[in-house]
């Protein structure tokens, strides 16, 4: 308990209940139950705080090893398509290159033979035989199928791995005037510098990743939250927030 947090409760309430029809004689009870309770929802204040950034460093946790999946298929996928493409050119080179060491084995026999007419009888399917190797490309079909594979990796490439680096999250988007909620920034960059923006104007926080979020006055509100990436450049992620007139 922070007792002077708790003293100066207890001489405000006293001097609050004073004002009142209370019994002279019930005030120190009144106003030291009234201060103990303010205690008891300031410890439950704290311990909600402590279990939402414990929340939120998980999740940060989670956008990370989820980000690391993703990279992990699609180098994978890329390892994949690389290994496709080298099969598919080595097929066609192979053939070509048995092709071409038939004939010089056939030619080689011919030019050595000291009776070319036992070989001429056998020349003719020799040479069929040799024809028979396919030195064309693969069907044209899984060259069309291999191209889509890329085009669809580039393009996830383009786009990243499918997880926000940067995120802001409110529970309500909503509230009304006074009303205070808490904003939470997530980030998969660690502890690189953060900042918060409320309709384009920065604003200092206790805490680099949350905001307490509260306006006097309705209206709509732009709230922005950017984390600076290991290449030094800030990434950002927005919500609004709608403040509702109490009458």
């Amino acid at each position: 308990m922070n007792t002077t947090r708790f003293h100066l409760n207890f001489l405000e309430l006293v001097k609050i209940l004073k004002t009142t029809s209370f019994p002279q004689s019930q005030l120190a009870e009144l106003a030291m139950n009234a201060a103990l309770k303010l205690e008891e929802l300031e410890l439950q204040d704290r311990q909600i705080s402590l279990q939402e950034e414990k929340t939120r460093q998980e999740i940060e946790l989670q956008i990370i090893q989820a980000k690391n999946l993703n990279k992990q298929a699609i180098a994978e996928a890329l390892k994949s398509i690389i290994q496709a493409e080298s099969m598919a050119r080595s097929v066609q080179d192979n053939a070509l290159i048995n092709k071409s060491n038939a004939h010089v084995g056939f030619l080689n026999v011919v030019g050595n033979a000291n009776d070319t007419s036992a070989i001429k009888a056998h020349a003719d399917k020799v040479m069929q035989t040799i024809n028979l190797i396919n030195g064309n490309p693969l069907n044209e079909e899984y060259d069309t199928l291999l191209d889509n594979l890329r085009d669809e990796l580039l393009e996830a490439l383009k786009k990243g791995d499918g997880c926000k680096d940067v995120l802001v999250y409110a529970h309500r988007t909503e509230i009304l005037e006074n009303e205070r909620i808490k904003i939470l920034g997530f980030s998969s960059y660690g502890n690189n510098e953060t900042r918060f923006f409320i309709n384009e104007e920065q604003v200092q926080t206790p805490h680099a990743k949350s905001l307490l979020f509260t306006k006097a006055n309705a209206g709509l509100y732009s709230v922005r939250f950017e984390a600076k990436n290991d290449a030094g450049e800030w990434v950002a992620d927005t919500i609004t927030i709608e403040v509702r007139s109490i009458v």
